[in-house]
């Protein structure tokens, strides 16, 4: 006998005695499931605190309104990572709970164990972005682990429309992230060309031969990562292809790791070198 076919009055007695995350799995798997025990959930729910977090990660706003409405603290902070229920729902980007959080006065400043505020984890997702910076995210918090800004990690995720609103937020263009790379260094490589463009029209192309942790400039991370179009727009934009890093390697002969686009680079090296004459 499947467990489906037990009578739902024998379902409830069941789920009385799960503990609160393997109801929340029986929730995850079965529709049916989920409309009967969502109540016994709710149930669990004002006992343990920590459902909020689970609640919002996956944009269950009516347990989110009920369990703030009893009273569980709108900024709790739980699991191996520290995070809020804001940032939960902002890194899986449910925008209506986390619209509810805000009204309810979740705070955006809250940093997690990696130091990073929900505006961090919301960058592929524009419109909790700008949610976050309306009420009063810090644009350009860093984090403690990489020291990341918002700008960096939507860079990272390719995320353009969101790269374009912090640009005109004033997200600061200046700031260093992991191994010390600049914004060009990670918009090299982020396969955006857009993103890189943005980034140059707004204060960035001063920083186009600034060295990362290895010495390399962005048109040495463009090269070796196959970009031909990013290639292009840095040389375009007068980055040196003689530039060397620490162990003494110019950027034009910098080994590409990827076979694509390998002889219209080579092509754009010659070009550029010819031209320095």
């Amino acid at each position: 006998m499947s467990l489906l076919s037990l009578p739902n009055e024998l379902l409830l007695l069941i789920a009385e005695e799960l503990n609160p995350k393997d109801l929340k799995r029986f929730l995850e798997t079965n529709s049916n499931l989920a409309t009967l025990f969502t109540p016994v959930l709710h149930k669990h729910a004002l006992r343990d605190k920590t459902v909020l977090l689970w609640a919002a990660a996956r944009g269950q706003k009516p347990l989110v309104k009920l369990l703030l409405e009893k009273g569980t603290d709108v900024n709790l902070q739980a699991g191996k990572l520290l995070r809020t229920p804001l940032h939960e729902a902002c890194h899986n980007g449910r925008t209506s709970a986390v619209n509810l959080l805000l009204s309810a006065g979740a705070d955006v400043s809250v940093p997690d164990i990696h130091g990073d505020t929900p505006l961090h984890l919301s960058t592929p997702h524009v419109k909790i972005a700008q949610a976050l910076l309306d009420s009063g995210a810090s644009i350009n918090a860093q984090s403690s682990y990489w020291n990341e800004t918002a700008l960096h990690k939507a860079i990272d995720a390719g995320a353009e429309e969101t790269v374009e609103i912090l640009l005109s937020r004033g997200a600061r263009v200046d700031l260093r992230g992991y191994y010390d790379m600049t914004v060009l260094h990670l918009a090299a490589v982020s396969g955006s060309r857009r993103i890189l463009e943005l980034l140059l029209g707004n204060g960035a192309d001063g920083f186009l031969e600034e060295r990362d942790m290895e010495g390399e400039t962005p048109l040495h991370r463009a090269i070796r990562h196959g970009f031909r179009g990013m290639v292009a727009l840095l040389l375009d934009r007068g980055a040196d292809v003689s530039a060397q890093n620490y162990i003494g390697v110019m950027a034009r002969h910098t080994r590409q790791d990827r076979v694509q686009g390998r002889e219209g680079i080579e092509e754009l090296l010659v070009r550029a070198v010819r031209r320095r004459g």
